[in-house]
């Protein structure tokens, strides 16, 4: 019974520690606009110092006119006198028909050849 009244005399007569009440505070923000970032460009300045203008004169050369002089084609000594005036594929003329025979002979040579290297697919 004395531990109960104690206790009982122990709580009653302490006081209950007060609660401290805060303020809120708030919290103030200085108002200020912000500043914007300027950036400063710098073009070089050229200075272009005019070129001073030169005139050429010429004066035309007079023309002269040179007439040459054409060389002679060396003409080949004709063997059998075909009328052909060259050396190549000449031949014995029994009968004198040699532009017959010349051309006759041409074209089938030419003949030949082309059988000869025609392209075959």
């Amino acid at each position: 019974m004395i531990r109960q009244s104690f206790f009982f005399n122990f709580f009653s007569f302490t006081s209950p520690t007060p609660t401290p009440t805060t303020t809120p505070t708030t919290a103030t923000t200085p108002t200020s606009t912000p500043t914007p970032a300027t950036t400063t460009i710098t073009t070089p300045t050229t200075t272009t110092t005019p070129t001073p203008t030169t005139t050429t004169t010429t004066t035309p050369t007079p023309t002269t006119t040179t007439t040459a002089t054409p060389t002679p084609i060396p003409t080949n000594t004709d063997t059998n006198n075909d009328t052909d005036n060259n050396t190549y594929n000449d031949y014995t003329d029994t009968d004198n028909d040699t532009d017959r025979y010349q051309h006759r002979h041409r074209q089938q040579h030419r003949y030949q050849h082309r059988q000869r290297h025609r392209h075959r697919h």
